[in-house]
């Protein structure tokens, strides 16, 4: 399939969470799209991400790493494309942790993630090839690795398959027989599935209601003495934004809401691209007051504006997420059609509200 996000928050119960390491995927099918960049820039500013491994790319040699060269991670490594069969790529910040490639393959890379004063832990990388075969070959090799490693472990990605029919809005008794295969392989090699919150599915493809199809491809496996290590471990599904597949952003220190302090008046720059603030300045300056006594006024009158007509921008864009997540979810479980075009609409006001966020950075 293409166009999945994984991300992965390392810590444990040693680390406080402003230290967790923070891991992406995404299945891309062309990595060197701008669209698909600035997604991926979007996810890593919004997650503070360390990591990200690159599903199906596509592209190779030097369009590759100018693409890593833009995402600018420092440490990375790259199982290289060859014609219209993707790779993965895996990205990491060198100034916060260290990764050592454990072994990699065209359907996996496996990586030893170490941070200084913790224990390491193994995490793989997965695209699974939809060809039965190639499916055999990294079940049964994953497999052997199960057999010999006693150590933490978490496996992701995109497996392309179903552990049952619940799990997606199509199939037949063919596709019960290849759930019922992966989940025994799941149990066989003691593994448990993480879970999730968020939308039900992961992948989509169609965009009316008449050709859609959905299913979790897309999930989180780990082995005991992984949860026995991060007891708060959690998967969440991000909304999906210009790719079939929604982010996977997994936590081995769960997830805290984000609190923003009480700050002193500033000027923001980003309202400058909301259409009715030259209207407001002007409706609120009086050229027969002093201008100290403008500029107070002036002050008072932009914060209230703030909140109740520009809007607080990070509670904004946590209300639009919300929002486009809840109207996925309720679309995976039969919602009504109109909600597709709400979903456009609400895309579209979060594209901007990044914008105006990056413009307030700035």
């Amino acid at each position: 399939m293409n166009q999945n996000i994984i991300s992965v928050v390392q810590g444990g119960q040693e680390e406080a969470s402003s230290h967790a390491c923070k891991i992406m995927a995404l299945n891309i099918q062309g990595a060197g799209s701008l669209e698909v960049l600035n997604v991926l820039k979007k996810h890593i500013r919004l997650h503070w991400l360390s990591i990200v491994a690159l599903i199906e790319t596509h592209i190779f040699g030097a369009r590759a790493q100018a693409v890593c060269d833009k995402i600018d991670f420092g440490g990375s490594f790259r199982v290289e494309a060859q014609g219209f069969q993707g790779r993965i790529w895996v990205l990491w910040k060198l100034e916060e942790i260290d990764i050592d490639i454990f072994h990699a393959q065209e359907q996996y890379v496996m990586v030893e993630i170490k941070r200084r004063r913790h224990l390491a832990w193994i995490c793989t990388i997965v695209y699974a090839n939809p060809q039965v075969q190639m499916l055999e070959s990294l079940w049964t090799n994953l497999q052997q690795f199960a057999s010999h490693y006693s150590h933490p472990w978490l496996i992701a990605g995109d497996f392309n398959e179903t552990i049952n029919l619940e799990e997606r809005n199509h199939g037949g008794p063919n596709m019960l027989r290849r759930c019922n295969h992966f989940k025994h392989w799941i149990e066989n090699n003691g593994l448990i599935d993480l879970g999730f919150s968020g939308p039900k599915y992961r992948w989509t493809r169609g965009r009316n209601w008449d050709t859609m199809k959905c299913a979790r491809l897309d999930r989180a496996l780990y082995s005991m003495e992984w949860r026995t290590r991060f007891q708060e471990g959690a998967v969440r599904h991000l909304i999906q934004s210009h790719l079939d597949h929604t982010p996977l952003l997994i936590s081995t220190t769960g997830f805290i809401e984000y609190t923003e302090s009480k700050k002193p008046f500033r000027f923001q720059v980003a309202w400058l691209t909301d259409e009715g603030f030259e209207k407001f300045i002007g409706d609120n300056w009086h050229s027969q007051q002093s201008l100290t006594s403008n500029l107070n006024k002036l002050a008072l009158e932009l914060s209230k504006w703030n909140s109740d007509v520009f809007g607080n921008l990070f509670r904004k864009k946590r209300q639009l997420w919300g929002r486009i997540e809840g109207i996925q979810t309720h679309v995976a479980e039969g919602g009504p059609r109109h909600l597709m075009k709400l979903e456009s609409r609400l895309h579209q006001e979060l594209d901007l509200t990044l914008n105006q966020i990056k413009t307030l950075w700035h």
